[in-house]
């Protein structure tokens, strides 16, 4: 419920319509340490905030990182549900606009020959399938820095923080100019995954705990914003 009075102002707030997602190759350009150090700021208690310790630990999670995306596409059911949220050109973004939007001129094209669809997403050795392996490691080739958050438990509670935390962090990114690129793949609890799961969290977490999010941090370019619905679909009269 709302509450009148007075409250403060975050500064986070002026960089909310501009939050983004960014899913490109970064650049090359090398995070500062000062930045690092206000995404640190941005999370709340009880989570944690993280990154490799040095450049080989960086190799390592970045090789977790690629394996995991792998096991992801190459296990049919994980593939299929992400193909099921998918939207097909343009129109289909527009008409429901809640999935994984696969929009766009190119993309729209391609779907319209008949060349990236459902069944060839889920064809392993067609050129839809092989296209998104090479997009994808595209992307952790051009990844200069990896972070994650992690909480000791895994309440109700120490989630709905480490959800706060991510879009507190994604917020002060944008506002330093950096862009962050959610990369789930080796959190999700499925036996395929066993292995890319425990090693992420014996380096993310070596004292025992979750690990919430992990995603890439860097560089990247302008991405215009996901399609949504409009706000009057889910206003509700009372």
């Amino acid at each position: 419920r709302l509450i009148s009075g007075s409250a403060q102002k975050d500064t986070l707030f002026q960089s909310a319509l501009q939050r983004r997602s960014t899913k490109e190759p970064f650049t090359d350009r090398a995070v500062p340490p000062s930045d690092i150090a206000a995404l640190a700021r941005a999370v709340i208690e009880p989570v944690r905030f993280g990154r490799p310790r040095d450049s080989a630990q960086r190799v390592t999670i970045a090789d977790n990182a690629w394996r995991a995306w792998q096991i992801e596409q190459e296990t049919p059911a994980t593939r299929r549900e992400s193909i099921e949220l998918m939207r097909f050109g343009n129109d289909e973004v527009v008409a429901q606009p809640d999935g994984i939007d696969m929009g766009g001129t190119f993309l729209s094209a391609a779907h319209a020959a008949g060349v990236v669809t459902p069944e060839t997403l889920d064809t392993p050795g067609s050129a839809a399938f092989t296209s998104g392996f090479d997009m994808y490691r595209a992307m952790v080739d051009a990844t200069p820095e990896w972070i994650w958050l992690t909480t000791q438990t895994n309440s109700r509670a120490a989630q709905l923080a480490a959800g706060r935390s991510w879009v507190r962090l994604n917020l002060a990114a944008q506002a330093s100019g950096l862009a962050v690129h959610p990369w789930s793949h080796a959190l999700q609890e499925f036996p395929e995954m066993a292995e890319p799961y425990a090693q992420l969290r014996s380096i993310a977490a070596p004292d025992g705990g979750t690990v919430q999010m992990f995603a890439r941090l860097g560089y990247g370019p302008e991405v215009q914003p996901s399609p949504r619905w409009p706000l009057e679909t889910k206003l509700i009269d009372a």
